[in-house]
């Protein structure tokens, strides 16, 4: 799965790639706007599906949780900001996986590690 996952963001590199070589700058415009009114629309319903889960009550929340530890729905979770862990856990759950690495603080999105 982390193989396509990969080549999923490889291929969506290479096609804003593309898309920003586009010389007209007025249809370069409407592709960087029809791309982000999609990217809208994934997130207002990628935080509808969360708020329709977290009214469920604790089961809810608890799905919600699981669903943040999935390497490809969390990477959805952070980009709409809608990861139940805030950054520093975030951080500091990575670190661990480091062993040696220590978080020292994250100030402004800013991360600070030894």
């Amino acid at each position: 799965m982390a193989h396509m996952e990969e080549s999923r963001i490889r291929r969506i590199e290479a096609l804003v790639a593309r898309m920003e070589a586009i010389p007209d700058p007025a249809i370069r415009a409407d592709a960087r706007q029809l791309l982000e009114a999609v990217l809208e629309l994934h997130g207002a319903g990628l935080e509808r599906m969360m708020e329709i889960v977290h009214a469920i009550g604790e089961p809810g929340r608890q799905a919600i949780d699981h669903l943040g530890t999935d390497p490809l729905v969390s990477s959805l979770l952070v980009l709409h900001g809608l990861h139940p862990d805030g950054i520093e856990a975030r951080v500091r759950m990575a670190l661990e996986r480091l062993r040696g690495a220590e978080l020292i603080g994250v100030e402004n999105g800013v991360v600070q590690s030894a």
